[in-house]
């Protein structure tokens, strides 16, 4: 059972988490001030995952959670990203119960498997359909996915021990094709080994050549949207550092082309 520290200042909000995390398999510790904060961060080793949940006065929200990932390396998080949209099964394993389906967009199909670009740079710039659950039931999501650069990074400071990798994208609701949010996964190295990623929702924003802009709705998100985003983030991600190694030991050498895909092999 993994450890986490959950920093939630709302009384009314902290029962509902922590009923969701217990029920997705975390043992949870609760800050509901400053004070209880920085008492539990100087344990921070404990955890494997940090949660901050919060709305913003403006109608946005965003979302903080770490993760650490003992047996993962930034090559394997870059593989995963430009691999499980080739298939829906791949993006199913990933969280079983929430993920549903996931596709590349068809017109970026080749990039995504152009072995003469790097793992990273074959998901710059593609767009990957899938159907999830981060709550309120299955919903159809388009996530595109952008370069450190695009997405606004300092590129003079986006080294080891900084990031050894980002996965950035904007993304919404794909049956209208609304943009709602822009998320980034930054992967640090850990003390213990492995990587620590740190995951930033932004709710109601996208990030446009460097720059954010505000999408979405004008009238605000429910909280519930970010509480669920939050609990999501945590499973999916808890689930991928324990059945990822494994994944790219048995599959990263499988070169994946049109036909092999078609063929469902």
């Amino acid at each position: 059972m993994s450890n986490l520290l959950l920093l939630e200042d709302d009384i009314s909000l902290i029962d509902g988490l922590h009923y969701s995390l217990k029920k997705n398999g975390f043992y949870v510790d609760i800050a509901r001030t400053v004070e209880e904060a920085e008492k539990q961060l100087a344990q921070i080793e404990k955890y494997d995952l940090l949660i901050l949940d919060v709305t913003l006065p403006d109608g946005t929200g965003f979302v903080a959670v770490r993760t650490v990932m003992p047996d993962v390396t930034a090559e394997m998080l870059d593989w995963w990203f430009m691999w499980h949209g080739l298939e829906g099964l791949r993006y199913k394993i990933w969280c079983p119960g929430e993920h549903y389906d996931a596709r590349v967009r068809p017109e970026d199909l080749p990039r995504r498997l152009d072995t003469t670009l790097s793992l990273r740079e074959r998901n710059w710039g593609t767009t990957d359909l899938v159907t999830e659950n981060v709550g309120g039931g299955p919903t159809n999501i388009f996530i595109s996915f952008q370069s450190p650069q695009q997405y606004g990074y300092d590129m003079s400071r986006f080294s080891a021990p900084n990031v050894l990798t980002a996965i950035s994208a904007n993304a919404g609701m794909s049956d209208v094709w609304e943009p709602n949010i822009t998320f980034s996964h930054c992967a640090r190295p850990h003390a213990g080994g492995g990587i620590e990623l740190r995951s930033r929702f932004w709710q109601g924003w996208n990030v446009v050549d460097g720059v954010p802009i505000r999408v979405g709705s004008k009238g605000g998100f429910p909280v519930e949207v970010m509480r669920d985003c939050a609990c999501h983030c945590a499973a999916e991600y808890s689930n991928l550092a324990a059945i990822l190694p494994t994944l790219y030991a048995e599959n990263h050498g499988i070169v994946d082309t049109a036909e092999s895909l078609a063929a469902g092999k």
